[in-house]
């Protein structure tokens, strides 16, 4: 019972922590206009309700559907990593669309067109006329911030589905336990009524006797 209310604990934690984090990335989302990336995290609250009102009745098939939607949200969020990072074949400008739904490679993320931390370097050259040029320098890449926006998702989804794996195999146990209990009660009172049954036996010739 005691790594039953551990693990319903932990759970809980991790879905207030979820809830706030995808409240959050939900908003910069719609600013960026990620239509797919917003579907999935309207997705994700709604699996977190689910999750939330399962912990709280501890009722397993709304526990499993939670569990089955993390391992979704895990993938998902992994595929947003490994396309920023651009690995294997994926490509940011030809698979962008995945995303935010539009072919639209100039629109990535709301990080791209609002950056920040940045710095303006003034260059001069002299020839003949002294030509000032600026350049912009982001400490910032928009790429890493989505990058460490979908690692901090998945890191809770992982806490998240193993907490949510371990309150069902202690709601199962537990459920298991009082069965047990239960029928030892039942034989108990089995057994009871037989004494009775046989003492009663017993006592009634001499009864009679008498």
């Amino acid at each position: 019972m005691k790594h039953h209310c551990s693990c319903l604990s932990g759970l809980f934690l991790v879905l207030v922590f979820q809830m706030i984090a995808i409240c959050i990335r939900l908003a910069f989302d719609a600013l960026g206009l990620q239509y797919a990336a917003i579907s999935a995290d309207i997705c994700q609250i709604l699996g977190l309700v689910i999750g939330t009102f399962g912990s709280w009745r501890l009722k397993k098939p709304l526990l499993a559907v939670y569990s089955m939607w993390t391992g979704l949200w895990i993938a998902w969020n992994f595929y947003i990593i490994c396309l920023h990072l651009e690995v294997g074949s994926l490509k940011l400008t030809e698979h962008l669309w995945t995303v935010n739904l539009l072919n639209d490679a100039e629109a990535p993320s709301w990080f791209k067109r609002h950056p920040f931390a940045c710095a303006t370097a003034i260059n001069y050259t002299m020839v003949d006329d002294v030509t000032m040029t600026s350049q912009q320098f982001c400490w910032s890449d928009y790429r890493l911030i989505e990058i460490y926006i979908s690692a901090f998702q998945l890191l809770l989804a992982v806490f998240g589905l193993a907490f949510s794996l371990g309150t069902i195999k202690e709601i199962i146990s537990h459920e298991d336990n009082s069965s047990v209990l239960s029928m030892q009660y039942v034989n108990s009172l089995e057994r009871d009524r037989k004494r009775k049954i046989v003492h009663d036996a017993h006592e009634q010739p001499l009864v009679s006797g008498g």
